[in-house]
């Protein structure tokens, strides 16, 4: 048994085997005939034709065919490998196959009767690594096209995912070889599949796509395409104008199927090349979409400059309804010969399929509405409507300097048939090319050839110009063309052609109704104008040939000019200006220097230049501009220029007078010019101020073909006065040199003369804007004014400069003899005529006027300020003081301060007004003081007013004779008022009146005629009357002015003196008096004294003088009179002014006597003759005097015999100024010392008198007073209420 069971083992092994075997050969028998055989699968029959295999796993065929309905595939050359032993370098299976061809017909396709809505992908796997190769695949589909690709390969990257990747795929959309490759992966619940294509030229395309498996119609994804060139993705689609580059699609979506919607969101971006007007761009757009149809746009343009870009916002639907956002920025354009922005912002809408709206705004802020109709049907327009802004850059770009337009100019019009109409109105023109209008309306039309001015019309104050143009860029000539006519038949044609060739030609063109914007060009001529102008500006040669007809002050003036020029040279090769008395010929030659900068000539050399005329009338010739200064003046000569040998020639001005200007104010007799090659000289007579600066004028000027030329001016006058100028001049015309006046010089008009200066300036400019370029640095340190009217001779310091046209001095010093100075800064701009204030102040400055009035100014500040109408000077004067300095008139001083305000208008249509003085003045102290000479007598009083209207008389300034003259001062309106303090500050000290005043008076009238209103009073106290002999007590003084001159003001004077009876009687008490009245009334300069009394005895005049100076009231020849007293008094007085006037000074006083010339009664009084002379010893010690005197006694009881007086008496100096005059109760106080030695004879009972020598020492204290108010007593409460008032 144990043998038997290896040998069953073995044997049933065998059977095994051979089973193995036997089903084996089987199997390969029966698959060899099964590959090797076609075979019917339902509707498709599949056809193996050649079939080998190498063993159980390899297999190849000559072809197979698959055919069913719709279509027909044929393999060649299939192959299948497999291998048992799977190796892991391996796949498991290989299939290969040489070609793949298929024909497709999709209308053939049986109809499926399955439920696609129920489409499901069934969960599968790949189990083993297989790989498949086709090396070509050709398909063709019925009625769409053809395509082949290589290298088709199936992978399988694990079970549930695999690749598929070809080669060179080509076909219908297909232009270019394009690779791809093809990934799936099917685990989980969702498959996803990525296409990523790339084109030979590196072009690609990617698409991702996700989605269950149990709902393969909802998708979601991504789709990337980059592109270099569109242009092959669109072939022909896009116009070769339009460079696009780089296109970049980057796309997210979803989608499903069933329910057909999707959503997606894609972003582009795209470099577009510069289209005219716009530059290169590059875009970036991103667009978001729907199944709605409803797009959402956001994009960004963005050029290669910095700051260029186009922002785009908008949605529209799928018929593109909708509205959009467009603003650009930073983005120029060339029109033409400028580039112009395109700065604007868009807002359009689209609400039908046919039409759209926009609302267009630029960025200098101009308006364009447009309306566009016909987009897919009917005829396509545009209307719009502008509102363009005044500095819209468009304009100002394209014109530069030359436009400048007062309003917004307004467009309508519209776009069809590839036409645009306009009409454009412009109110007003402000400046344009040197033209300016009220109005302006022109219609336009533009097409591809040009634009056509149809009709235009300009109007103006003085017509209505009409006129028609184009531009044609497309024309047999390109050009622009353009002809105006004028209103009375003139008219000017222009043609322009591209080519920068010029023809124009004006016919009787009236010159003063052309519309220049600078109104001052002509001057206001006005004539008529014909002629031609041709130019080449691409050659630079052209010919003028003008006639102009003018007339100028009713005579006819007729010119005729002929001009060429060639590349850069100018001709004048004739011109000739002619009347029917005076003609003109010149011509010329000169060189021209090109400026590449500024694309044209910058400056002009002249070769040569010839001018020639007999006689010709110089107002004439300037009065087309009128503005020429001269009123007469002829000139002759000729003159000659050649480059190289310089200038020759002499010309001769006569009579040259400026107009308004009196020619004794200004004037030129003769005026000699000589010129020899490189040197001129000019030399001439001047009449200036009214033959105050009557002078020689010489000018030398050498170099004149040098780059710098040099120039001398002299001019000298017959009392000494010199002003030159020695500087050079360059040859664009800039100028610099020193100036400087010295000597003495007359003011015109007799305002005096300047007795010295040394005025120094220096000056440059440029004299081709001589004001705005000048420039000067000047000073005086010492220029001295008389002006012949007493003032006094000061000297004035001032340094300052003159730049762009304003006058600055910051320091002028005007100083007097004692250094005391009145320190001024002012400006004065000239181009504005506009002046800048002027300050001036001193804190102390005395002046002297005529060698009498004495004037001291104190903290006095002032500011002169220009206002539209008038130049204001006012003044605040804090403190003004005067002393009278002619012992003939007497002493007088004063103190006041105030403010004044002085109006100097300026001038109003060539006429000036009178200028206005305004002030207020305020009399803090005045005094006055004299000691008037009278001869005494019975008719002193009359006498007394004589003297007074004789004083007054002396005093009145009468008017001198004034010369008429071309620059007469106009008199100067006055409004001041004067006043004091109301406190007695005012006063009279006098032998004839001592008495305060107050003062109230307003100054008004003129400088010429002024006059007076207001009074002049006394506070009720003081004296009139001759002093030491008889005086009145003051009643009222009252001096009245009533709108009149002063010396017509009337005066009013009460008074009293009340005085004893010579002589007693029963009928009277002893101590009565008896008022005597003196009233003085009439005017000023003629005072008529009144007396009168009422005392029962002769009221005449003569008595009651006769009265006056007895002291008492005589009643006839039983008086009681002292006759010997009177009579001394008189021959005293007498004998003192006898004395002092053959003295010839104030050297004796008052002589005091009484000696009895008459036979009288014994009298009580012990001095009963006397006699004492005062000598004054000012001249040695002031204040000092000398006393002598002689005394009897005569009584009834003499005690003694006679005496001798000597001795003397000093002021002693115990009070100043200030003192004597601060209290009006207590007025110049005075403390004398005296001393005296009298030896006496007096009288014994013996034979001899006895002899003594008595010595008298003491001190007097005298003061004076206004009115009683001593220690307290009196009317001081009515003067404390008048301070109280004041305060």
């Amino acid at each position: 048994m144990k043998r038997l069971k290896p040998a069953v083992a073995i044997g049933i092994f065998a059977v095994f085997v051979g089973c193995l075997v036997a089903l084996a050969w089987c199997g390969y028998y029966f698959l060899n005939h099964y590959l090797d055989s076609p075979h019917t699968y339902g509707n498709i029959e599949v056809n193996l034709m050649g079939h080998e295999a190498d063993g159980l796993l390899a297999h190849r065929w000559d072809s197979i065919s698959v055919k069913g309905e719709g279509f027909d595939v044929a393999v060649k050359n299939p192959r299948f490998d497999a291998h048992l032993m799977f190796s892991p370098g391996e796949d498991f299976v290989h299939i290969f196959a040489d070609s793949v061809s298929a024909e497709i017909d999709p209308k053939k396709f049986p109809e499926s009767d399955s439920d696609t809505t129920k489409l499901q992908i069934p969960d599968f796997r790949i189990p083993l690594d297989a790989q498949v190769h086709v090396t070509h695949v050709k398909a063709h589909v019925e009625g769409i096209g053809d395509w082949k690709l290589d290298s088709l390969q199936f992978k399988p990257e694990n079970e549930r995912a695999a690749t598929l990747s070809f080669q060179n795929a080509e076909g219908k959309f297909i232009e270019r070889k394009t690779s791809g490759e093809i990934s799936a992966t099917w685990q989980g619940d969702f498959i996803s599949a990525n296409v990523k294509i790339k084109t030979e030229d590196k072009d690609s395309i990617a698409v991702a796509v996700n989605f269950p498996k149990d709902n393969p119609k909802d998708l979601s994804g991504s789709a990337d395409v980059c592109v270099q060139d569109p242009r092959k993705l669109v072939k022909g689609r896009i116009p070769k104008s339009i460079s696009v580059k780089n296109l970049q699609v980057n796309t997210s979506y979803s989608a499903n199927l069933e329910t057909k919607k999707y959503a997606y969101n894609a972003r582009v971006r795209i470099n577009l090349g510069a289209l005219w007007p716009l530059p290169a761009l590059a875009a970036d757009v991103n667009v978001q979409g729907s199944e709605k149809m409803n797009f959402r746009i956001d994009g960004k343009f963005t050029g290669n400059k910095p700051g260029q870009k186009i922002t785009v916002i908008g949605t529209v639907d799928k018929n593109l309804n909708g509205s959009a956002d467009v603003e650009v920025k930073g983005i120029e354009s060339r029109f033409g010969p400028r580039y112009q922005p395109l700065d604007c912002s868009v807002h359009a809408v689209k609400s039908s399929e046919n039409s759209l709206t926009a609302h267009v705004v630029t960025g200098s802020g101009s308006i364009v509405d447009a309306e566009i109709s016909g987009l897919k049907k009917g005829k396509f327009n545009i209307d719009f409507t502008g509102d363009v802004a005044e500095n819209e850059a468009w304009s100002t770009r394209w014109s530069g300097r030359h436009l400048r337009l007062g309003s917004r100019p307004q467009v309508k019009g519209n776009f069809s048939d590839g036409k645009m109409r306009a009409d454009v109105a412009i109110a007003p023109v402000g400046y344009a090319y040197q033209m300016a209008a009220d109005s302006l309306f022109t219609t336009l039309i533009l097409d591809k050839k040009g634009i056509d001015f149809v009709k235009g019309f300009v109007k103006t104050s003085k017509e209505e110009f009409s006129f028609t143009g184009d531009v044609k860029w497309k024309d047999s000539i390109p050009h622009t063309s353009w002809e105006v006519h004028q209103s009375d038949s003139g008219y000017a044609k222009a043609f322009i052609d591209f080519d920068l060739s010029l023809t124009s030609e004006a016919h009787r063109v009236r010159l003063s109704t052309i519309p220049f914007a600078d109104t001052a060009l002509l001057r206001g001529f006005d004539g008529i104008v014909s002629g031609s102008y041709t130019q080449n500006f691409a050659r630079w040669e052209g010919a003028i040939d003008a006639e102009v007809e003018t007339e100028i002050l009713q005579i006819p003036l007729h010119g005729r000019f002929k001009t060429h020029n060639t590349i850069d040279s100018l001709f004048l090769d004739s011109a000739i200006i002619s009347t029917k008395t005076n003609s003109i010929e010149m011509e010329g030659q000169a060189l021209l220097e090109f400026d590449s900068t500024a694309n044209f000539f910058s400056r002009m050399e002249i070769l040569d230049a010839w001018a020639s005329t007999e006689k010709f009338d110089i107002p004439l010739l300037l009065e087309a501009y009128k503005g020429s200064p001269l009123s007469t003046g002829i000139f002759s000569g000729n003159v000659s220029y050649r480059k190289g040998t310089g200038f020759q020639g002499t010309l001769l001005f006569t009579d040259l007078a400026l107009k308004g200007i009196d020619p004794e104010f200004f004037s030129i007799s003769k005026l000699d010019v000589f010129t020899e090659k490189e040197k001129m000289q000019i030399s001439g007579k001047i009449k200036a101020g009214e033959r105050a600066w009557n002078g020689d004028l010489q000018i030398d000027v050498n170099g004149l073909l040098d780059p710098k030329r040099h120039i001398f001016a002299y001019f000298t006058t017959p009392v000494g006065g010199t002003a030159w100028f020695d500087g050079d001049i360059d040859s664009v015309y800039k100028w610099q040199g020193k100036a400087q006046l010295s000597g003495s010089w007359f003011l015109p008009s007799g305002l005096g003369e300047i007795i010295y200066t040394d005025f120094k300036a220096d000056a440059t400019g440029d004299l081709h804007s001589i004001l705005d370029s000048l420039q000067l640095s000047f000073h005086s340190d010492s220029t001295a004014i008389d002006t012949k009217r007493g003032f006094p001779i000061l000297p004035v310091s001032f340094n300052g400069d003159f730049k762009n046209g304003i006058f600055t001095i910051p320091n002028a010093v005007l100083t007097n003899h004692l250094g005391e100075f009145i320190r001024a800064s002012a400006s004065y701009d000239l181009k504005n005529r506009k002046l800048g204030s002027i300050d001036l102040s001193t804190e102390k400055f005395s002046i002297v006027w005529n060698q009498i009035h004495n004037i001291l100014l104190n903290n006095i500040s002032g500011r002169l300020e220009d206002s539209e109408k008038e130049f204001v000077l006012s003044l605040k004067l804090d403190s003004v003081s005067y002393q009278l300095n002619k012992p003939d008139w007497g002493e007088a001083n004063a103190s006041a301060h105030g403010d004044a305000t002085l109006h100097l208008p300026h001038a109003e249509n060539g006429s000036f007004a009178n200028p206005t003085l305004e002030g207020n003045i305020r009399l803090d102290r005045a005094v006055y003081k004299n000691n008037f000479s009278v001869d005494l007598g019975f008719g002193s009083l009359s006498k007394i007013s004589a003297t007074l209207s004789s004083f007054f008389t002396k005093v009145r300034r009468t008017k001198p004779p004034v010369k008429k003259t071309a620059a007469k001062s106009r008199p100067l309106n006055i409004s001041i008022h004067v006043s004091d303090s109301q406190r007695d500050t005012v006063a009279i000290l006098t032998n004839l009146a001592t008495f305060p005043l107050t003062v109230d008076l307003w100054i008004l009238g003129t400088s010429d005629h002024p006059l007076f209103r207001g009074d002049v009073n006394n506070s009720g106290s003081g004296t009139i009357g001759l002093k030491d002999l008889f005086q009145f007590n003051l009643e009222s003084f009252a001096i009245s002015f009533q709108d009149v001159p002063w010396n017509r003001g009337t005066i009013n004077v009460s008074s009293v003196q009340e005085l004893p009876y010579c002589q007693t009687n029963d009928n009277r008490d002893d101590n009565e008096t008896c008022p005597v009245h003196l009233d003085i009334l009439g005017s000023i300069v003629a005072p008529k004294p009144m007396p009168s009394a009422n005392c029962g005895v002769d009221e005449s005049p003569a008595s009651l003088y006769y009265s006056v100076l007895l002291g008492c009231i005589s009643e006839g020849e039983n008086s009681t009179i002292d006759k010997n007293k009177v009579a001394g008094k008189l021959i005293g007085s007498v004998l003192t002014s006898t004395a002092n006037k053959t003295l010839g000074g104030d050297y004796v006083g008052d002589i005091d006597m009484k000696l009895k010339f008459f036979d009288e009664e014994s009298v009580a009084e012990k001095d009963s003759s006397y006699l004492k002379i005062p000598i004054s010893l000012d001249r040695w010690v002031k204040d000092l005097s000398l006393v002598f005197g002689y005394k009897q006694d005569q009584s009834e009881t003499p005690t003694y015999d006679r005496a001798l007086e000597a001795g003397i008496t000093y002021i002693i100096p115990a009070f100043s100024e200030e003192d004597k005059t601060k209290n009006p109760e207590h007025y110049s106080p005075q403390l004398d010392f005296g001393a005296s030695l009298v030896q006496k004879s007096y009288l014994t009972t013996t034979d001899e008198d006895e002899n003594r020598l008595e010595k008298n020492i003491g001190f007097n204290y005298s003061y004076k007073f206004w009115s009683p108010c001593l220690f307290g007593l009196g009317k001081c409460a009515e003067r404390e209420a008048k301070a109280k008032e004041q305060k």
